[in-house]
């Protein structure tokens, strides 16, 4: 048995943390939780006689706590990384990775029961606090009812705060649903106040106190955002959700930096910053209906920056490659509104091909197989979803999500046409495409004085940077009505060319 060549000291510790695991779970019942917080409550406070407030404290300490223990534990396990039976399951795992067509299937299916878990898992969270957080939290989205339902940080539209959706994500994870665990995971049902928005649907509940609603299902998307917003709307207020997004894209940035500082790639640093300043990272780092694909992105890039030699060489293992964006495209799909979903291929894909000196031919074969995988799994895991989903439902979700992709898809709005021209032009004006694209004909110019020429297998960055003109044929009507954040997909072609840019070298 592997187990039994774990040292002492170590199955005290894979004991310990299993039972934790356990233990932890059970803390998110609400009867196991009240048990507690009661405890809690009369040790720390009505036994030393303290004031209300002082017992309050100790309530949000102990919610603290429980969150940590829940999760503290799920990382625990990391600490036997280099004992023999994870040693072992790693030469497992590479050697059934080499049979992609029974590999695949199976990542699928097991991706799909890890979403389909956490979902229930947060869905069994009481929302008795996320509904406290949410009554605190009105006065944000007052103070925006103020200036326009999308609060602008900025004079031009890129500055849009999306505070619609924000709204209708934190409505939906604060609703105490009726239905059982399951089928709300599913359903993703949130309350309505007649002709009202998400927007004033908050305010007008959680503020003005207004019981008056309806409950309306969203299931056609996963909503996986709400793995994150949930425990966090339990333990903080909006303001404070806020403020934990900033930190943490303002921590991976730095990290992606110094990575590529270590590993002398500094010129590659320009055309991420150029990107990252064109999506605007004052709006995106505090409206969550923008954070999950940038994000995503992030620990993309860092993970190709890190392990590039080890396993993203395409002479030495081309099958990472396609695991690595197929579990992206599952996870665009699990976490996405459908904002700018194309960031996370478009940019991971340009930065792994600026690390490979192929030629043209390779990287363009490199890119069509990384496309198809992303696609594969952007799609199928919102398949899953919708199959899944009107299993466990009994609602057919499948023709809920067929209306939407129609609709989507067409050239027309509330009955008038546009044209694919108009589509692009709406997209390039809203954020600062034409500044970027002449900060990259500056490069140009100054390597072309350099004795500087582009290489023929670069060429290749020109054609990852008409990804996003695809995706607005594809979804024309999403992209022309929301183009106020859809011109984020443009950040491909920033990061192309400026990656063109940089990677002009002198004839030899």
């Amino acid at each position: 048995m592997l187990i039994g060549k774990f040292k002492t000291w170590q199955k005290i510790l894979l004991l310990v943390c299993a039972t934790g695991l356990l233990g932890s779970l059970l803390l998110f019942h609400p009867q196991a939780q009240s048990l507690i917080l009661d405890l809690g409550e009369r040790l720390v406070g009505r036994a030393l006689n303290r004031p209300i407030w002082y017992s309050r404290i100790a309530r949000f300490r102990i919610r603290l706590c429980m969150t940590f223990v829940f999760f503290g534990f799920l990382l625990l396990p990391v600490r036997f990384g280099k004992t023999q039976f994870f040693s072992n399951a790693r030469k497992s795992i590479s050697s059934f990775a080499k049979k992609p067509l029974l590999a695949f299937p199976i990542l699928y299916i097991i991706l799909l029961a890890i979403g389909f878990s956490l979902m229930c898992l947060v869905y069994s969270i009481p929302v008795k606090m996320m509904q406290d957080n949410l009554a605190d939290s009105v006065s944000y989205f007052r103070i925006s009812e103020q200036i326009s339902n999308n609060q602008r940080i900025m004079e031009k539209s890129d500055g849009h705060l999306d505070d619609f959706t924000d709204a209708l994500m934190l409505i939906e994870a604060a609703h105490k649903s009726e239905r059982s665990v399951p089928v709300a995971a599913m359903l993703n049902e949130r309350p309505s106040v007649k002709d009202k928005n998400p927007f004033e649907t908050l305010v007008s509940i959680w503020g003005d106190g207004n019981n008056e609603f309806n409950i309306v299902p969203y299931g056609r998307y996963w909503h996986g955002y709400e793995i994150f917003l949930k425990p966090l709307l339990y333990l903080a207020t909006y303001g404070g959700i806020r403020r934990a997004m900033m930190l943490l894209q303002i921590s991976l940035v730095i990290v992606f930096v110094l990575i590529l500082a270590r590993k002398n790639r500094i010129a590659q640093i320009i055309p991420f910053l150029g990107m990252w300043i064109f999506l605007n990272p004052p709006t995106i780092m505090i409206s969550l209906q923008y954070n999950s694909m940038f994000v995503i992105t992030m620990v993309e890039l860092i993970l190709i920056a890190s392990f590039d030699k080890s396993y993203y060489d395409i002479h030495r293992s081309k099958l990472f490659c396609l695991y690595h964006f197929f579990v992206a495209g599952c996870l665009t799909s699990y976490f996405d509104f459908l904002t700018y979903p194309l960031l996370t291929f478009g940019v991971p894909i340009i930065f792994l091909i600026s690390l490979n000196e192929q030629n043209f031919r390779d990287n363009f074969v490199l890119l069509v197989k990384c496309a198809i995988f992303w696609s594969l799994g952007y799609v199928l895991m919102w398949a899953g979803k919708w199959i899944l989903g009107s299993i466990v439902t009994g609602t057919n979700l499948l023709k809920q999500a067929n209306d939407a992709i129609k609709f989507r898809t067409s050239s027309s709005v509330e009955g008038k046409e546009f044209s694919y021209f108009q589509v692009v032009l709406s997209n390039l004006r809203s954020g600062i495409f034409v500044p970027m694209i002449l900060a990259a004909f500056a490069i140009f110019i100054c390597n072309t004085k350099r004795g500087m020429l582009i290489q023929k297998k670069d060429l290749i960055f020109l054609v990852c940077a008409l990804m996003p003109f695809a995706w607005y044929a594809i979804a024309q009507n999403h992209s022309f009505i929301h183009s106020w954040f859809t011109y984020r997909i443009l950040g491909i072609t920033v990061f192309a060319i400026l990656t063109l840019c940089v990677s002009m070298k002198r004839e030899e």
